[in-house]
């Protein structure tokens, strides 16, 4: 019996697929916790606050409970840490939130939308939070200020539209307040921007001269051994000075604006007193006292709009208003209306705007308030795009005139010995 052979053919091995790197054990953690927020007592009973990574809301709490936390509440959260909403963000919360409600949807569906349109992460989780408060049982407006991140302004409109049963009226009364707030901030910032551009670029103009030009020119002067204007050295000593003690500089300037702001925020006379020296400087005075003036009237408009009565209005106007002169006139008139006094005879004798106290008097007068108010509100916010259209005629100029009066002085003190030192240079030379 024959025996063969057959030759055995391998068949090729299939390449394999290259190994893909294991997922670590901290890369699947970090990719697969959460945040929340959490609401407890420690051990001691101190009521705590805070943001803990888990794996779900029952891996949380049984982490908390292992620390000796007693959890109150605890929740999924996008952020860290929430913060206060900007005005922007107050205004698209009320303007969208009171569209939805006049629309006929109920609140819950109404933030809900709200919640999808969000401006950020911060802001989605300040709308999921008031939809938990609701459906935990509280009001809005409680919700609202249970989130801490709303001025109590808003919180206060709020609250007047619950007990009025018109809460998107409230809504928009809000929503026009902070409207209006950022016209007039956008109108301030869009004048300024300008200015302080001419200023940061003859900064850097003139540091670079101090600390590139001046060392170059000080070293040909001193080769030629030759006598330097007075001008030219005051800028030499000026620069060097600069050069050796910018951390000085420094130093004294954040010293000196934390002085002021510490002065101005404790001590009522200097506060009064530089309220007064602002508000009376020729040109910028009416930039800083009339939005002050639009804030007082625009709460007072939307508070009566609202349903506010009248003590609660003055004292959100005193908490909205910056300057501490407006806060006690307004905390003076609110003594008076505790004492019976109606709100034009509280304004009386304030050195407020003549034509602010007696449009309130001529509105009270007529039974029309609200419609005086608007049309000051209208009146005032004219008034003031057109100071601002003054304010940017008239400093642009002036603010070139210095910044080249201050570069040219640079400029020709430090190139004005080239001219004298020519011909100390040729003598040398002939020698």
């Amino acid at each position: 019996m024959a025996l063969t052979f057959r030759k055995q053919v391998r068949e090729p091995k299939q390449q394999r697929e290259p190994k893909q790197p294991r997922e670590s054990r901290k890369q699947r953690t970090k990719r697969s916790q959460k945040l929340f927020r959490y609401s407890g007592y420690n051990r001691k009973g101190k009521l705590i606050n805070g943001v803990i990574k888990a794996y779900s809301a029952d891996d949380a709490t049984a982490r908390l409970e292992k620390k000796g936390f007693i959890v109150n509440s605890i929740q999924q959260t996008k952020v860290h840490k929430i913060r206060k909403l900007k005005n922007n963000e107050m205004y698209f919360f009320a303007i969208n939130l009171a569209n939805f409600m006049q629309t006929g949807f109920p609140i819950l569906e109404a933030l809900g939308l709200l919640s999808t349109r969000s401006l950020n992460k911060n802001f989605e989780q300040v709308v999921n939070d008031i939809i938990v408060y609701i459906n935990k049982g509280m009001g809005l407006s409680d919700a609202i200020a249970e989130t801490k991140v709303f001025s109590p302004l808003f919180v206060s409109f709020v609250k007047a539209g619950e007990s009025t049963g018109r809460i998107g009226e409230a809504l928009e009364n809000i929503a026009f307040f902070y409207e209006t707030q950022m016209q007039v901030d956008s109108k301030f910032r869009n004048a300024m921007t300008y200015p302080m551009l001419l200023v940061v670029v003859s900064i850097i103009v003139i540091f670079v001269y101090v600390f590139y030009v001046v060392p170059s020119l000080v070293g040909i002067y001193q080769s030629a051994n030759a006598p330097l204007p007075l001008i030219t050295r005051i800028v030499i000593g000026a620069g060097g000075f600069i050069a050796n003690f910018w951390w000085l500089i420094i130093a004294v300037v954040v010293g000196a604006v934390w002085l002021y702001r510490r002065l101005a925020a404790s001590n009522k006379p200097i506060a009064l007193a530089i309220d007064k020296f602002w508000f009376n400087l020729p040109i910028f005075g009416k930039l800083l006292v009339t939005p002050e003036y639009l804030r007082v009237s625009t709460v007072l408009y939307n508070g009566y709009l609202s349903g506010l009565n009248i003590v609660d209005i003055l004292r959100n106007a005193e908490n909205t208003v910056t300057s501490r002169t407006m806060k006690n006139k307004i905390r003076n008139a609110l003594d008076k209306v505790n004492n019976g006094a109606t709100l034009s005879s509280a304004f009386d004798d304030s050195e407020l705007d003549p034509v602010f106290v007696k449009t309130i008097a001529l509105g009270e007068r007529a039974g029309s308030l609200e419609e005086s108010l608007k049309r000051y509100i209208k009146m005032v916010q004219r008034d003031y795009f057109q100071a601002i259209e003054n304010f940017s005629t008239k400093i642009e100029p002036i603010l070139l005139i210095t910044i080249g009066v201050v570069v040219g002085f640079v400029v020709i003190a430090l190139y004005l010995p080239i001219f004298n030192l020519v011909p100390v240079i040729l003598e040398q030379g002939g020698m």
